[in-house]
């Protein structure tokens, strides 16, 4: 799943239909943020996993070239 950050994760009970608020997500680095894409969420929902991926760059400015 592709996002914007932060990543809000619902809680979802199946029977009633009723949402809450479980995890917000935002990867310790968010320079150059490109995509969040959670993984898996343990049953008991003590244990998560989430990848993001970053396209940093870097940008000289150069003067006085002739």
């Amino acid at each position: 799943m592709e996002a914007d950050l932060p990543v809000k994760i619902d809680k979802l009970d199946l029977r009633t239909g009723r949402r809450e608020p479980f995890k917000t997500l935002t990867p310790p680095d968010v320079t150059a943020f490109a995509g969040l894409y959670v993984g898996r969420i343990a049953p008991d929902g003590k244990a998560y996993v989430y990848s993001y991926r970053q396209f940093p760059c870097i940008l000289y400015v150069i003067e006085g070239l002739r």
